[in-house]
């Protein structure tokens, strides 16, 4: 019943019995006795092992546990029961330095939207954080802190907090309005004005502005149209539907046949159109659209905004639509479909063309949802059971990056086949080949791991199916495809 006898006996014997099960056992132990030496699995290799450690320190609020818990946040690709866990001990710590962690993690673009929103909604309440713990549902009194914790560690910040989705952008504007953050308007004024700065930062500055309602909007609009970046100038333009979209669902119909306006103004046209308030003309518009796109004549690099759009609107609660848009995307779908039974990328055909390469390239270097870089080198850095990415577009079509992603066991990239080996004693080896002789077969495994197996241990050998997880495309929105392949095509 001792905690420390208990873990001094594991440390001593666990060259002869470390094995997952035995760690999750002993950390369930040590759960129940509300020992902090559950810490020392928050990093076990093994994700159950590591998520029950994390479970253990915050649900049983173990004091000793919650600093290396909370330490975590700084960690990304952590599962989400880890991850959550580790923002809400930052919370319960309540030190200026977890407020600067919380912030920082709030401001990374390649952790989840979702677990970012959540990092600004306890920065919010830091000042008086709820009395109801959000993940246990049990009853908590963590005092009250200075406010000026959270203001100060979200300030250096601000520009990133508000780049990413309408929700995490939303949660910005309330954190930092209920943090009494005052001059957010002029500092994103600025950001756009300042012509040093990448034209992506000044875009999210512009819709930063209009996020918040500020009062230096139409300025920085009128100087972001004025700008030759294609994007810049997008942005400008979604940030001014956003401002008042009752004005823009009667505008938009007639702006979008402008042949003068780029693809990304375009797309961001699209994106306003999806959310205007009950509308005749945004309606009869977006059905048009739909039309063309069945008649083969919108754009390619539109047809999944035009659908996207679509789909948002019917989407919508309350909303009354003024058109037959569900149907006609409804007879869209089964073309699709049938066209799917020849060309099994048919449905996938509208991410080809349109996307965002600095967009996709966020993806591949920081969403920890697809975690390109473990398998896949870029700039010489990450993993080997993939091929490096640079250059693979200098001979290969957006068809085969595109049918990588969606369908990675249609073609294997030559040199990572998998292979899948039944030894004699009845247990199974399957990774990329990297290496055959006469004694030994070396293959590496999903995590990196080089397994060499000798052939005398070898019952039978056999192709398996390829490296490349086959559920990436369904971690990522339609959108988010599209941009990863316009990235992926710009490595030649």
């Amino acid at each position: 019943a001792n905690p420390d006898d208990l873990y001094r006996f594991w440390d001593k014997h666990k060259d002869k019995c470390n094995t997952p099960s035995v760690r999750l056992g002993l950390v369930l132990a040590l759960r129940k006795l509300e020992s902090g030496k559950v810490a020392e699995f928050l990093t076990d290799p093994d994700a159950k092992v590591a998520t029950e450690a994390a479970r253990a320190a915050h649900d049983e609020r173990i004091e000793a546990a919650l600093p290396k818990l909370a330490e975590l946040a700084d960690k990304s690709g952590q599962p989400d029961a880890i991850a959550y866990r580790a923002l809400s001990a930052n919370s319960k710590l309540g030190k200026p330095e977890h407020a600067a962690r919380l912030a920082g993690f709030a401001a990374r673009a390649g952790e989840p939207d979702h677990l970012r929103v959540v990092a600004l909604k306890l920065l919010a309440e830091w000042a008086k954080p709820s009395r109801r713990d959000a993940i246990t549902g049990i009853t908590q009194d963590l005092g009250t802190r200075p406010a000026t914790d959270a203001a100060d560690a979200i300030k250096p910040h601000l520009t990133k907090i508000f780049a990413g989705s309408d929700a995490l952008r939303g949660q910005a504007v309330k954190t930092v309005t209920t943090l009494g953050i005052a001059d957010v308007g002029p500092l994103m004024a600025a950001l756009v004005k300042d012509t040093t700065r990448p034209a992506g930062i000044r875009g999210e500055a512009v819709l930063a502005l209009a996020a918040l309602k500020a009062k230096e909007l139409p300025a920085a609009v009128a100087t972001a149209l004025e700008s030759d970046d294609v994007r810049l100038r997008a942005a400008a333009r979604l940030a001014k539907a956003n401002a008042d979209l009752k004005a823009a669902s009667d505008e938009l119909p007639s702006l979008l046949t402008d042949a003068k306006l780029s693809v990304p103004e375009t797309q961001a046209l699209f994106d306003a159109l999806a959310r205007v308030p009950e509308s005749k003309p945004a309606d009869e518009a977006l059905a048009k659209w739909l039309d063309d796109a069945a008649a083969g004549t919108v754009p390619a690099e539109l047809r999944l905004d035009v659908t996207e759009a679509v789909k948002a609107r019917l989407a919508a609660k309350n909303l009354k639509l003024h058109a037959p848009l569900k149907d006609k995307l409804a007879a869209i779908e089964k073309a699709e479909r049938e066209a799917a039974k020849k060309d099994p990328l048919a449905p996938d055909r509208p991410a080809l063309v349109g996307g965002d390469a600095d967009r996709g390239r966020n993806i591949v270097l920081n969403s920890a949802a697809v975690y390109c870089q473990r398998c896949h080198k870029i700039d010489g850095q990450g993993g080997d059971v993939g091929p490096s990415l640079n250059g693979v577009a200098k001979d290969k079509t957006r068809e085969y990056l595109l049918e990588a992603i969606v369908a990675p066991n249609k073609a294997i990239a030559k040199g990572y086949e998998s292979v899948l080996l039944t030894l004699v004693d009845g247990r199974t080896v399957s990774g990329v080949l990297r290496a055959k002789d006469a004694k030994t077969i070396t293959v590496v495994q999903a995590d990196g791991k080089v397994v060499v197996v000798p052939k005398d241990d070898v019952e039978s050998e056999k192709p398996d199916k390829s490296a490349m997880p086959d559920d990436v495309a369904k971690k990522l929105t339609r959108r988010e495809l599209r941009d990863v392949v316009e990235f992926l095509a710009s490595l030649k």
